[in-house]
């Protein structure tokens, strides 16, 4: 499947409590199995995950608009558009959580499982 249209794409709704609440699975969508490559969007007060930790696989994110506050291991810090955060195998529990006005975009991207 091939589309420069993301915006059309289906959705999925996350049903956890908290959590975002509109995920583009372009991997999924497209056939990919060794590749997770996601745009997220976040309402204000809520998640994208619950914090955790990738045993085998990098993750990383890159906010296309809006604000949020990334945990990484015992550290908080304030990330917004152009901003990466990138999380690789066995690394820290992490997870981000939109405080504020207005919602958080971002890119999602998970590697093949290592094992």
């Amino acid at each position: 499947m091939k589309s420069n249209r993301w915006r059309e794409l289906p959705r999925r709704i996350s049903s956890i409590p908290m959590q975002c609440v509109q995920i583009n699975p372009f991997g999924d969508l497209t056939g990919l199995t060794g590749l997770g490559f996601h745009i997220i969007e976040v309402e204000p007060g809520r998640d994208t995950t619950e914090y955790h930790v990738h045993y085998h696989e990098d993750e990383c994110v890159y906010v296309l608009s809006g604000t949020a506050t990334a945990y990484i291991g015992g550290e908080e810090y304030q990330i917004s558009e152009g901003d990466f955060v990138g999380y690789r195998a066995g690394g820290e529990a992490h997870g981000i959580t939109k405080h504020r006005h207005g919602n958080l975009q971002m890119h999602c991207r998970r590697s093949t499982t290592r094992f």
